[in-house]
């Protein structure tokens, strides 16, 4: 799955069925990048929204790219996990315990992304 850039919603046509909800908070260029594990399979997408038309900067999207990666695999692994261990299904209203540990798997996260990135 690609990357989409729209460098403005306004004249995008690919855009049209989703100008309105994209001006109601005010953007007005966005891309997204998806994020795949490493068998490929999508697993999120993370997406930058930008207040005036543009077009990405080339160094941002290598960035995105890069951290796209990164929790793409990391996400799937956490994912996996959640399923395994039983966190997923009770989800609704999990125990504290539950969130307690996935507070933090997300903190982990974050500081294993923060050591990868430039």
């Amino acid at each position: 799955m690609p990357r989409v850039v729209i460098t403005d919603v306004t004249t995008d046509p690919g855009f049209a069925p989703h100008r309105e909800i994209a001006l109601a908070p005010g953007f007005r260029a966005v891309q997204s990048t998806p994020l795949v594990n490493r068998a490929g399979h999508l697993v999120g997408m993370l997406s930058t929204h930008y207040p005036r038309p543009t077009t990405s900067p080339r160094r941002d999207l290598q960035v995105v790219s890069r951290f796209g990666a990164l929790a793409g695999e990391s996400l799937s692994t956490l994912l996996n996990g959640a399923r395994a261990d039983g966190f997923l299904p009770t989800l609704a209203r999990p125990p504290v315990d539950q969130v307690e540990s996935a507070t933090q798997h997300r903190s982990e996260l974050a500081d294993d992304l923060r050591f990868h990135l430039p």
